[in-house]
């Protein structure tokens, strides 16, 4: 009797890793508790069991696109269901059910989304002991190609010309927000906005919605200077918030920073920062606490309050700012020069050509540039012939410009005084809060930085946006920010077990595996379980399984991560291991 044996293979890679944090943060039950049923003809996974699988993908792949997922998913059936206990299939994650996922989430008329975030956020801080403390908001936009016209302006809703931060104003964008808790960054509410939306009224929702995540408003709030609008201070004060913010460099308040900085009022201090190698100070600046005055929002009576304002001088930022002041002085005079040495004939145009360059450089205050006209006056012999007693004489003149760039040194020595500072303005007391706590607190403002990186660069791309619908954006940007919660979350468990072991972890740097880190990220973390793989052994109806075996790394990583050691085990029911050394 013979016996045919077929072999297969499944990659296994980090899935188990990534279902497991998702199930443990119980996306699925939180998706399906919040969304609505399902349509009748629908059949298979729930809403919240195919947002799981996709988000596997997502984090797995670095790729949000819909149309690989129903095969990525057929390459490693066995493996999903086991992780997951569902019966998964391959047409559950079809792009028209991915799609009807991404509709309901993003509906704008259910905001399903901000409920999402809430319920989600409350489970991680109490379920990780997350501190609350200290929260930030930051928005960025996200440039799509969508060209088409829309001269009635109802085509697209979401997708607006605006102010570009990629550079780019010749693309429609949308705007998205995100708050975030420190000291890991983690994600708590998000928003995808009119991509001509302003930033400062974006502060007062987000923040309204971290109030209602968190459970009360007794955190302080750190934002860049679009916060600072009066109106978003008044609000803040009245309902018991704390905010920490640069002031906008409108108004008066230019003026302001140049007096006290030139004449201080109070005795300025040098503040030195341990974790910065560095000579001399970190930063400089003195406090002040002073009264404000606004009108209240309801009754529009006048009220105040105490303010603290830090006049705060960055000398890294300062040395910077000299420098580029210099440079560009340096640009704007080689290229008058050349100006100066063909300086045409016509006075108002190359007066036109050396202020463009002074505005180019943006070095107008500090450059003057004077053209004069020199009129030379000479007796010629007139007409033909040879010169002679009588031969008739005409004066001619000789017109040539001349170009002079002086620089303001006032102004230079005045500018050089002035960099590197800020004002900023927080209604903590002083008590509770001092010069040097503030300066650490706004520090941290990379935070909700890291995430838009991860999803403009990084390993959780959001571009480019192939979605049409707006609906389907809005939806896209939801499941994102969950993804992105998993990031910040693992490697918030991960560095707080390794500062408590006060231990380190090597092998996650190709090429260098000996190098160890404290702070590992999760891209890298997730990536040190690839080339696990599932084997599978069928003869006469007899199918048998084999799983790479893990790396002392590999139990590591899961030790650190404080899943079951038993992870990948769950996908052999036999319990073999192959050695792939």
């Amino acid at each position: 009797m013979s016996f045919e044996t077929t072999i297969s293979h499944e990659p296994v890679d980090d899935v188990p890793v990534i279902v497991e944090w998702l199930l443990k943060m119980h996306v699925d039950k939180l998706i399906d508790k919040i969304l609505p049923n399902p349509h009748g003809n629908w059949q298979g996974l729930t809403y919240g069991q195919v947002v799981v699988i996709w988000l596997v993908f997502i984090l797995s792949q670095a790729d949000h696109r819909m149309c690989p997922v129903e095969k990525w998913v057929g390459d490693r059936v066995t493996v999903l269901r086991r992780c997951t206990n569902w019966e998964v299939a391959p047409n559950d994650l079809s792009d028209d059910r991915l799609e009807i996922v991404l509709d309901v989430i993003g509906d704008e008329q259910t905001h399903h989304w901000e409920r999402l975030d809430e319920e989600l956020g409350k489970r991680l801080i109490q379920a990780y002991r997350l501190p609350s403390k200290v929260g930030r908001i930051d928005t960025t936009t996200f440039s799509v190609y969508h060209g088409e016209e829309d001269p009635s302006g109802e085509k697209y809703q979401l997708l607006k010309f605006g102010k570009s931060k990629d550079r780019r104003p010749d693309l429609r964008q949308y705007v998205q927000a995100l708050g975030t808790l420190d000291p890991a960054g983690m994600p708590l509410v998000s928003a995808t906005l009119r991509g001509s939306q302003n930033d400062a009224p974006i502060y007062l929702p987000l923040w309204r919605r971290m109030v209602a995540t968190i459970g009360h408003p007794d955190f302080l709030l750190v934002g860049d200077s679009k916060l600072s609008s009066l109106g978003n201070r008044v609000q803040l004060h009245l309902e018991k918030g704390y905010y920490l913010t640069p002031l906008a460099m409108t108004g008066q308040w230019p003026d302001i920073l140049r007096q006290w900085v030139l004449k201080p009022p109070f005795e300025i201090r040098d503040i030195y920062l341990p974790d910065l190698d560095q000579e001399g100070p970190a930063y400089r600046g003195f406090a002040m606490e002073l009264g404000t005055l606004a009108q209240h929002p309801q009754t529009g009576k006048m009220m105040g309050w105490m303010e603290q304002v830090f006049v705060v001088c960055s000398t890294r930022t300062a040395r910077r700012q000299i420098h580029g002041l210099h440079a560009r002085l340096r640009r704007a005079e080689k290229a008058l020069d050349k100006l100066i040495k063909r300086p045409g004939s016509d006075a108002k145009e190359l007066r036109q050509r050396a202020e463009a360059i002074l505005s180019k450089n943006k070095v107008q205050d500090y450059l003057q540039v004077t053209v004069r006209e020199h009129v030379t006056r000479e007796k010629r012999l007139k007409g033909a012939g040879r010169p002679g007693p009588n031969r008739p004489k005409q004066i001619v003149e000789t017109r040539t410009l001349r170009l002079t760039a002086v620089r303001q040194m006032d102004a230079i020595k005045q500018a050089e005084a002035l960099a590197g500072w800020r004002l900023y303005v927080t209604n903590v007391a002083p008590e509770a809060m001092s010069l040097e706590q503030s300066i650490d607190y706004y520090r941290d403002e990379w935070q909700p930085e890291r995430g838009f990186h991860r999803w403009k660069r990084g390993g959780l791309p959001a571009l480019p946006i192939y979605l049409k619908y707006e609906s389907r954006i809005r939806g896209l940007m939801a499941l994102l920010s969950v993804g992105l919660r998993v990031l910040t979350l693992v490697e918030f468990v991960v560095r707080r077990e390794l500062d408590q072991r006060q231990s380190k972890v090597a092998g996650l740097y190709e090429g260098n595996p000996k190098r160890a880190t404290h702070r590992p990220t999760t891209e890298r973390l997730f990536r040190a379980f690839k080339g696990i793989v599932l084997y599978s052994s069928q003869t006469n109806g007899q199918v048998s399984y084999q799983l790479s075996s893990l790396s002392d790394l590999q139990e590591q990583i899961l030790d650190l991560m404080s899943l079951p050691v038993d992870l990948f085990a769950r996908l052999v029911p036999n319990a073999e291991f192959a050695d792939t050394s």
